[in-house]
């Protein structure tokens, strides 16, 4: 069985896979817990400032994050499939959103 992250509560009868070690096949969710804080801080910041917002989450299968930016009618959907690759998109999306200021 994989082991838990230290966030997940140990009641749990039927563990979620957002719950498992980045080493557990399907485990991309936890992905998200190895991003730089300061890179999602700053899309974070940058993109809600504007008026718009994120999803962070991953795809079906758990073989890539998932990041969809919320701007509008416009909805760009990213799949970053490394902890590297999210970083990167972070940056552009903050970028982007410093660059195009908000409504």
């Amino acid at each position: 069985m994989p082991r838990r992250t230290p966030h997940a509560p140990a009641s749990d009868a039927q563990p979620q896979p957002y719950m498992f070690d980045a080493a557990t096949p399907g485990g991309a969710a936890t992905l998200w817990g190895l991003v730089n804080p300061n890179i999602l801080h700053g899309a974070v910041t940058c993109v809600t400032a504007r008026g718009d917002g994120l999803i962070l989450s991953y795809t079906a299968d758990g073989g890539a994050l998932s990041i969809t930016v919320l701007a509008g009618a416009n909805k760009p959907r990213f799949y970053p499939a490394t902890v590297e690759e999210a970083e990167r998109v972070l940056n552009a999306i903050a970028d982007w959103a410093t660059d195009n200021p908000g409504k």
